[in-house]
């Protein structure tokens, strides 16, 4: 209910949330909180977890998503 009224409110004020399971990292959008070891090569860089998400008003990012990658 909550990510719903987040998303709600964002699409009014044109605040997007940034960070989903499975994108590639990118130190422009996300701080790496935790690393998950991994023996595979093809999920390397990968987000495998979101703690919190972030937020990017009118493409500029004001709050990084604080995440999860697996590491090999």
């Amino acid at each position: 209910m909550m990510s719903q009224k987040r998303k709600q409110v964002g699409s009014l004020t044109q605040i997007q949330e940034i960070g989903t399971v499975g994108e590639p990292f990118n130190y422009r959008l996300h701080d790496i909180i935790k690393t998950e070891e991994t023996d595979q090569e093809t999920v390397d860089g990968i987000i495998s977890r979101i703690y919190a998400p972030g937020l990017l008003y009118q493409g500029q990012v004001i709050k990084k998503a604080q995440v999860c990658v697996y590491k090999k």
